[in-house]
Parts: C-alpha cells; structure tokens; sequence
C-alpha cells in the first residue's frame, strides 16, 4: 500500500498524527494515522519499525498497514479507552500466567 520509506515519519503527510509505541534500546515502532486524500474520512493506519542494528537502519519497515474510516477510528479508541478503564496487570501475574514467557496463552 505504501512505499518503502527512509525512517517511520519518512511519509508523513500533513495531518497526519505520529505515537511512538516502543523505543528501547536499538528498536523503534511508531504509529502513524494519515488522511487519505482518494477517499472522505478515510485514514491509513501504519505501524513502522526501525533497527538500529539491520544491515540498513534508516530503512522502515512496515509492520502492518491499513485504513480506517472514521467509525472503525472511533471503535478502536473506544476499545483503548475500555482497555484503560481496566485494571492493570503486575508483569510477574503475566509471567507466571503464561509458564515464565510473559505472553498470555
């Protein structure tokens, strides 16, 4: 859907809103959400991530990409802030949950 980029904001069109989502140590994740301009009220939702330590660090890769229109925008800030309003689990819960990996199962 896009184009291979120099960096996570490579693409970024104006309007467009950036989160970063990790950036610890050499790898880097950022979220974008984009106006498209081909369709009313229609967004591409892009995750982006960079290694530091890849054979080419400036290269972005896309990690998952789609597009939205505005109620699936507003159900997914919806599951957000539900997810939010929830209670929040100790990483030890979590690890000892899933057998010391640290993923539910």
């Amino acid at each position: 859907m896009s184009s291979p980029s120099t960096g996570p904001s490579a693409e970024v069109k104006p309007g467009s809103t950036l989160c970063v989502l990790h950036d610890v140590g050499p790898y880097h994740e950022v979220l974008s959400l984009a106006p498209l301009e081909v369709f009313a009220d229609t967004w591409l939702l892009k995750v982006d991530s960079l290694l530091d330590t890849a054979r080419d660090p400036s290269q972005a890769r896309v990690r998952y990409a789609t597009t939205l229109d505005r109620e699936a925008i507003t159900r997914l800030r919806d599951a957000i802030d539900e997810a939010l309003r929830g209670e929040p689990h100790a990483r030890s819960s979590l690890r000892s949950a899933a057998g010391g990996s640290g993923w539910p199962r």
